[in-house]
């Protein structure tokens, strides 16, 4: 019995992690995009808010108040765009090192969104060939990513 080789399912979860991790990008993308558009509608309230506060003397406390919990909710809204980039630039970074045709088909497939078949004919190659060089950037995708972080985000 000690004889046995035994095989180990880190590399399936990491690889599993990675797909994931790929997959999530346009949601992120949407995520970061609808954020950005909050934080422009607030930022002039904030301001406007800040003025009404000064033309009408400190003594208001519930205009006050509403003027500083807009400001926490902008500075929490900032926190999270700045940790949504992070995320996002981190993913491209990753695909990045990537040789050209393994970057090619993950970028189709998962930033864009296309179908295999239709980034197998847009990269023209076989679908099959597709699927390698699926297969050889999600390994080296899991290698890297084991290498440079190991706490499981990019």
């Amino acid at each position: 019995m000690s004889d046995r080789i035994r095989v180990s399912n880190q590399w399936c979860d990491l690889e599993a992690a990675v797909v994931h991790e790929l997959r999530s990008y346009r949601a992120l993308t949407s995520d970061y995009k609808a954020l950005q558009e909050l934080m422009e509608m607030m930022c002039p309230q904030v301001t406007t808010q800040i003025k009404e506060i000064s033309t009408h003397g400190v003594g208001t406390n519930t205009g006050e108040a509403k003027v500083f919990a807009t400001i926490e909710m902008r500075d929490k809204l900032r926190r999270d765009l700045e940790a949504l980039n992070d995320r996002l630039q981190g993913i491209m970074a990753m695909t990045k090192m990537l040789p050209a045709d393994e970057h090619s088909v993950i970028v189709r497939r998962y930033m864009l969104g296309q179908r295999m078949e239709d980034v197998a004919d847009l990269t023209f190659v076989s679908r099959a060939k597709c699927w390698v060089l699926h297969g050889k950037a999600i390994r080296r995708l899991a290698k890297v990513w084991t290498v440079l972080d190991g706490s499981g985000q990019f």
